[in-house]
């Protein structure tokens, strides 16, 4: 089952392995337990958005109301079979989310633009994310990928024209999955252990130092400009990078590559190269975030056409089998199963009157724009009739007037045809 796999497995393992990777991350957490909620439901259809998570905040505090949305279109049972490429985008996906989430919990202000605090910019907060859910799994980077085939090692500078190009062919503000996860890692780079051989390890100790600088320095550019030395103080900075491109950043992005190399490139996986399938374990069975509930929503879409263009209705289609309802384990095996059961029921229930209610208001809807359109082929239909048909009082009374000029032009005609007959008798006598 998609939402028990997530829920149970993805989730929790995905988790510590960011906690574990930004330790500054998990000493703010201390021993909060966090309660998320786990939507699966159709969002914008195959090959668009995977998944988004969301949050409420009050003007204080930590954020509540965790909540992250798969796309049912994406991601289903059948498709995420151990080592599927679903599989890998799914795994990455997790990882991606919850990294915004511990980033959420533990750098409220920063993430949500709060007390007074600049927002931070998309290229940083979905960059980072990369980092944890990989900057090749899902595509962004699959030209790195390919350029990162026809090289003999890290070392092997041949292709550095390619990567070039590659880097200044976009800008980390347009482009913040792609560039913003080069340039993230680069930050962590920059920021990291010199004397870390293994190169996930130190972006992840870098990015660690500047998460860590976060908890009392609200600018970020600030906080940047410190832990790169002052080599990047601002977007000007980063963004200047690309577009020359500086040499540092291709060698960078070359050493990136390579290392990745068949892999997610996810620095809290074993190994950058490890693969999108692979990059999550399977031992943990518990984390300060765990999913409390999950709702499987619609399945999918309908679009009716209720009106002229672009004018549609859109009617989710619902999943009403035992999985949709919550009901594939339900059993009456024991008493303590039975009453349990009882509960799953009355949930179930619960949710068909909401899908019912969902239907009978999309009907009325539809019933009353069937009434609209009624009333307006009457109306349209009203008018042509008035253009079309003939008033037949008008046609007559200029038929009638027709034929009077017609005849009394006839009798004048006839006036005139007999004057010539007239002046001839005359002259004769």
């Amino acid at each position: 089952m998609l939402a028990e796999k997530i829920a149970t497995e993805y989730v929790p393992n995905a988790v510590m392995q960011i906690l574990d990777s930004f330790p500054t991350l998990k000493n703010n957490i201390g021993t909060d337990k966090i309660d998320m909620e786990l939507n699966i439901e159709y969002v914008d259809g195959g090959g668009g958005m995977m998944a988004y998570a969301q949050a409420s905040f009050r003007a204080d505090g930590r954020p509540f109301n965790m909540q992250i949305t798969i796309d049912s279109s994406d991601f289903s049972d059948a498709s995420i079979q151990d080592g599927s490429p679903d599989q890998a985008a799914l795994k990455s996906t997790i990882a991606h989310e919850l990294m915004h989430w511990v980033m959420q919990y533990t750098l409220t202000d920063g993430m949500f633009g709060r007390n007074g605090q600049e927002k931070y910019p998309e290229w940083f907060v979905e960059g980072t994310a990369q980092l944890a859910g990989g900057g090749f799994p899902t595509r962004w980077n699959n030209q790195l990928q390919q350029i990162a085939g026809q090289l003999a090692d890290a070392n092997d500078a041949s292709k550095d024209t390619a990567i070039a190009d590659y880097l200044k062919s976009y800008d980390v503000a347009g482009r913040p999955y792609g560039h913003g996860y080069l340039a993230a890692a680069y930050l962590g780079y920059l920021a990291g252990d010199q004397n870390q051989q293994d190169l996930g390890k130190r972006i992840a100790d870098g990015m660690d130092k500047i998460f860590s600088e976060l908890q009392t320095n609200p600018s970020l550019y600030n906080v940047l400009s410190q832990k790169t030395g002052k080599q990047l103080n601002g977007l000007a900075d980063i963004e200047a990078l690309f577009d020359t491109p500086d040499p540092g950043l291709t060698a960078f992005v070359r050493e990136l590559s390579v290392a990745s190399k068949g892999g997610a490139g996810s620095v809290i996986a074993v190994s950058m190269n490890t693969g999108g399938a692979s990059m999550l374990g399977t031992s943990a069975t518990d984390s300060p975030f765990s999913i409390s509930r999950w709702n499987i929503g619609a399945a999918g879409k309908l679009s009716i056409n209720a009106g002229g263009y672009d004018q549609f209705i859109d009617v989710e289609l619902f999943r009403l089998d035992d999985i949709g309802l919550r009901l594939s384990k339900t059993n009456i095996l024991t008493l303590k199963d039975a009453n349990s059961g009882v509960d799953d029921i009355d949930s179930a229930i619960n949710r068909v009157s909401e899908m019912r209610s969902h239907y009978g208001a999309m009907q009325n809807r539809l019933e009353h724009t069937y009434s609209n359109l009624c009333n307006t082929v009457e109306n349209l239909t009203a008018a042509e009739s008035q253009i079309r048909d003939t008033d037949m009082a008008l046609a007559i009374t200029e038929h009638v007037r027709n034929q009077v000029l017609f005849q009394s032009g006839q009798a004048m005609l006839a006036q005139a045809n007999q004057v010539p007959g007239q002046i001839l008798s005359l002259l004769g006598a």
